[in-house]
C-alpha cells in the first residue's frame, strides 16, 4: 500500500494538487497506523456517518500535504 501511495502522491503533485485526504471507517487500528506512518495526520472524526456490515460507524479523517 505504501508503494502505491507514493506513486499516487507523486502523480497528484504533478497535477497540481496540494493535499491528500483519507477517510477510514472505525475501528481500524492497522489502517490508521499505516496512514500515519506515511505522513497523514488526524483532522477529525465524523460520528456515525459510515454504514458497514449493517451498522453505523464513525469515520476518521486524515490529511497529508503533498
Amino acid at each position: 500500500a505504501t508503494t502505491l501511495y507514493a506513486q499516487l502522491f507523486e502523480r497528484l503533485a504533478k497535477l497540481g494538487y496540494h493535499q491528500a485526504f483519507a477517510g477510514i471507517a472505525l475501528p481500524n487500528i492497522s489502517s490508521i497506523a499505516m496512514h500515519k506512518s506515511i505522513g497523514f495526520a488526524d483532522i477529525g472524526v465524523f460520528k456515525a456517518v459510515g454504514r458497514k456490515f449493517d451498522a453505523w460507524h464513525d469515520v476518521a479523517w486524515l490529511q497529508r500535504t503533498l
